[in-house]
């Protein structure tokens, strides 16, 4: 007996001297990753740094000693999403031109052309003829629904995203659930599944995707239901240097409605919908709960038009409507926001005596999936323009 509790002894002894063994072993491996860890981090502030200095952007680094480790690692993970050449590209063009070869000569300017809407659709060829093509499209599958969502609801007095406010008088439905029963109607009508993306942002991703999946989806495929995040630019000041918002973090704004071309191919929304068979997709903006989503008469005008985009528009209810408006100008469509237009061209009037200017954008459009893939490719030969905004940011 006394032999075999010896034996324990040395057994137990024998293991614990093991397990410190393999404890101490651990702590050393755990050391390493530590260091690994460490010099990695410090390589890569190093490198980053290196090349904010060079392009005179170094005073982000300002407050970086400090700074505890979260917030450097938040600060580089910001920074290292920065496109420096495009700063300086844009400050080049737009902060730091020559505003008086820039400007633009509004003598040129003419109103865009527009299909008039029927009183009587059901016995108009033409309408009829479009909504056709347009039904036989999203039956195929050939259609998806695209709202950018990703704003806040702070102007409304909502602190949440845009898309979560109650809206409806009645029942108290928010933006997304609206949305997402006109595009079920639609689905039931047609017989067809239809995908839904949602444009979000760094501010409220995470809000919108845990609000549609803590709401069922609004009874959507959750795999047809595709969420991605807009792109973001660094706001900066009027000599061009990136604008802290806090000691370790930049001031961020987001890249415009435009950028969504490029933040749908980055995130994989695109290949998503070539794999779908989609085609064609109808975008719309999150703060209109009247908006007709699947609408087979524009889609029809799209195709029928062999167009890579189209717009409706609406006809202005007073000269001096804050909204977008319609143009030709040197033979190109485009759309000239009101406080870019001279209140003398707003309130211009034709030979009939009414707005000559009257066409106005709502930002409902329909667009070629191959369009988009096309402009959207960071490798694109079309460069959407960037538009400047002066804005208070907050420090």
């Amino acid at each position: 007996q006394k032999e075999f509790q010896y034996f324990l002894c040395f057994i137990k002894t024998a293991h614990l001297q093991a397990l410190k063994s393999n404890v101490d072993y651990v702590w050393q491996i755990g050391d390493i990753i530590i260091n690994l860890k460490r010099n990695l981090f410090m390589s890569n502030y190093a490198e980053i740094r290196e090349k904010f200095e060079k392009s005179g952007q170094g005073h982000v680094f300002k407050y970086w000693g400090g700074l505890t480790d979260s917030q450097k690692s938040r600060l580089l993970s910001q920074l290292e999403e920065v496109d420096l050449e495009e700063i300086a590209h844009l400050n080049e063009t737009l902060l730091f031109a020559n505003k008086t070869e820039s400007q633009v000569d509004f003598s040129r300017l003419e109103p865009a052309p527009y299909v008039k809407y029927s009183e009587n659709k059901e016995a108009d060829p033409v309408w009829q003829k479009a909504k056709s093509v347009g039904e036989e499209a999203i039956r195929a599958g050939k259609l998806a629904a695209f709202v950018v969502a990703g704003g806040q609801g702070t102007r409304l007095g909502y602190d949440a995203p845009k898309g979560t406010l109650p809206i409806s008088p009645v029942k108290h439905k928010p933006f997304f659930q609206i949305f997402a029963e006109k595009i079920r109607c639609a689905q039931e009508k047609y017989g067809v599944e239809i995908p839904f993306m949602v444009m979000t942002s760094i501010i409220n991703h995470t809000q919108i995707c845990d609000f549609f999946k803590s709401n069922a989806y609004f009874g959507l495929n959750p795999e047809k239901v595709v969420f991605f995040k807009q792109g973001f630019i660094p706001s900066v000041d009027k000599f061009g240097k990136i604008i802290l918002s806090d000691k370790g973090e930049i001031a961020l704004a987001p890249n415009g409605h435009g950028g969504c071309l490029r933040a749908m191919v980055r995130s994989g929304a695109i290949a998503k919908l070539k794999e779908l068979g989609v085609e064609y997709i109808s975008y719309f903006q999150v703060d209109n709960p009247l908006v007709n989503i699947i609408d087979p008469y524009f889609l029809g005008f799209h195709i029928l038009g062999n167009s890579e985009m189209s717009s409706k528009m609406i006809p202005k209810a007073y000269p001096l409507e804050k909204v977008g408006h319609f143009c030709i100008y040197n033979g190109k469509l485009c759309v000239i926001e009101y406080s870019d237009l001279p209140a003398s061209y707003q309130e211009m009037r034709d030979e009939n005596g009414g707005l000559k200017f009257v066409a106005g954008s709502v930002a409902i459009h329909i667009l070629n999936v191959d369009f988009v893939e096309a402009k959207g490719a960071d490798d694109s030969d079309c460069k959407l323009p960037f538009h400047v905004a002066f804005k208070k940011v907050p420090f």
